[in-house]
């Protein structure tokens, strides 16, 4: 039986909430700041490629500070310098996994996929 290489999939977003009821409707809040990915074989246990885009919030002025990653902090110091927007970081994220096709599926893994 062949095995399939394992994606470890990591969401680092702005809070703990995907949406918000705001004043009766559901509203996207909480947002995807960083996305990576690495690529472990199976058999040796061992990473075998790694993927890693930040992404910029469209509302960060909803991040928890000083809780969840200080992204304020980090944001000031420049280091989402370069972020793409979310569309792009998703793409970009796609086709990353899109290159381990020729080697058969991939197994999912990770956390935060609810956002």
């Amino acid at each position: 039986m062949k095995s399939h290489p394992l994606a470890f999939i990591d969401f680092e977003t702005t809070g703990h909430d995907p949406v918000r009821c705001v004043d009766g409707v559901l509203v996207p809040w909480h947002e995807i700041i960083d996305i990576g990915c690495v690529m472990v074989d199976p058999a040796s246990r061992k990473a075998v490629d790694e993927f890693e885009c930040k992404v910029k919030p469209l509302h960060p002025e909803r991040c928890i500070p000083n809780i969840i990653n200080h992204y304020p902090e980090r944001a000031a110091a420049g280091e989402w310098d370069g972020a793409v927007d979310l569309k792009e970081g998703i793409g970009d994220l796609l086709a990353f996994l899109r290159f381990w096709k020729y080697t058969g599926l991939a197994v999912p893994g990770g956390q935060n996929f609810f956002f």
